[in-house]
């Protein structure tokens, strides 16, 4: 499942950067004349498969070594910080998943991959 995510995330890059006739004749752009609409859909549900995977995994091991002391240096990770903040919360409106996910996308560019 994370041995993808390399290759969707330089998808992604290359769809961006791909001329799209839209962008000139917006008319057509209902039409997504090329699929790259529908192709950034299609990757954009994979890095949602992969997020979900990851934060589902870290949360079953968080879960499974609640008594355990803490392994390794004792630091933890952004996921974890992450996690930890959206069950302090009162109001899971507050802060939830869909706010995990959106921070994870940000800091993918601003911050080592240690989450993973």
């Amino acid at each position: 499942m994370l041995e993808g995510f390399q290759e969707v995330e330089s998808k992604i890059i290359e769809l961006t950067g791909k001329p799209n006739i839209s962008d000139f004749i917006p008319l057509l752009s209902r039409f997504d004349l090329q699929g790259m609409h529908k192709e950034m859909k299609r990757q954009l549900e994979q890095v949602e498969r992969i997020f979900n995977y990851i934060i589902d995994r870290k949360i079953k091991l968080k879960s499974s070594k609640v008594d355990e002391p803490y392994e390794g240096d004792g630091r933890k990770d952004f996921l974890e910080i992450l996690l930890e903040l959206k069950d302090q919360k009162n109001d899971p409106k507050l802060f939830n998943i869909i706010h995990i996910k959106a921070l994870l996308i940000v800091s993918l560019y601003l911050i080592p991959l240690d989450f993973l």
